[in-house]
């Protein structure tokens, strides 16, 4: 699984320098650098504002005795759209702006949901192994004085 992720990462930040330098041979590069710039500053903006209104929903959820699930997952999209915009380059600040539209998010919010719940029926179908408990006991142990 690690060796797929590690695949992927490369493969990704191949093409994020792809589009950036493409990009950049497009706009120019001062453009495409203060583009980068901005979307980074776009971020750190969102994350600063939404992460407390995130903290108050989820509070004020909790607090009604509701179950936080809507809020929450639309809670970290944002939060990962703006993770997203922090990192330099075309391609993360586009999916970190598809998650930040709410009519995007609908569809991602959907997929994710739904992979979610087959993650957890998966892991809840399988048997869990038994722990066993050590036969050792503690409490029969005399306290020694050591000098």
């Amino acid at each position: 699984m690690f060796n797929n992720f590690a695949f992927i990462l490369v493969i990704l930040s191949f093409l994020e320098l792809l589009v950036t330098i493409r990009a950049g041979s497009i706009l120019g590069p001062r453009n495409a650098i203060l583009l980068i710039i901005f979307s980074g500053i776009l971020g750190v903006v969102i994350i600063k504002i939404q992460g407390p209104l995130l903290m108050k929903k989820l509070q004020d959820q909790l607090n009604q005795g509701k179950m936080p699930s809507g809020a929450l997952l639309d809670g970290l999209l944002i939060m990962a759209g703006a993770i997203l915009l922090l990192i330099p380059g075309f391609l993360s600040d586009l999916m970190g702006l598809l998650l930040l539209f709410p009519s995007s998010r609908i569809v991602i919010k959907y997929l994710t949901r739904n992979k979610l719940q087959n993650i957890f029926k998966s892991s809840q179908s399988k048997p869990k192994a038994s722990r066993k408990r050590s036969s050792t006991r503690y409490d029969d142990v005399e306290d020694a004085d050591f000098h």
